[in-house]
């Protein structure tokens, strides 16, 4: 992530770029557990990739909410931060999720599969 021209991601709090210093330091965290959460749902498929289900946004489903916010619990940090992490997590969940439903869908994975 690129600093904020206005925080430079100096400040605790920044309305313009709605990010904190803290959140940022730990961003990266907070991606790779949502890209093994995806890894860890879709290695409980046993169906073709067309019936997978979309996977939820982070604002439309409290149950992906609530799976993100604890995934990042223990990263720390205030409310907001903690939401921002649990936010990009889902983001990147959802990402790696279409990465591999189209991956499995084209036959360049031969199914659900731990890549860690």
């Amino acid at each position: 992530m690129d600093a904020c021209p206005s925080c430079g991601g100096a400040a605790g709090w920044c309305a313009a770029c709605g990010g904190t210093a803290s959140a940022v330091a730990l961003m990266g965290t907070a991606g790779c557990r949502g890209d093994y959460w995806a890894e860890d749902v879709v290695a409980t498929f046993h169906v073709p990739p067309a019936a997978w289900p979309a996977w939820p946004a982070f604002d439309d489903s409290p149950r992906a909410r609530a799976i993100a916010l604890r995934r990042v619990a223990d990263l720390g940090g205030d409310a907001r931060t903690r939401a921002l992490r649990a936010r990009y997590c889902c983001e990147r969940a959802a990402r790696r999720y279409a990465e591999l439903r189209a991956d499995v869908a084209a036959g360049r994975r031969a199914g659900p599969s731990r890549t860690r």
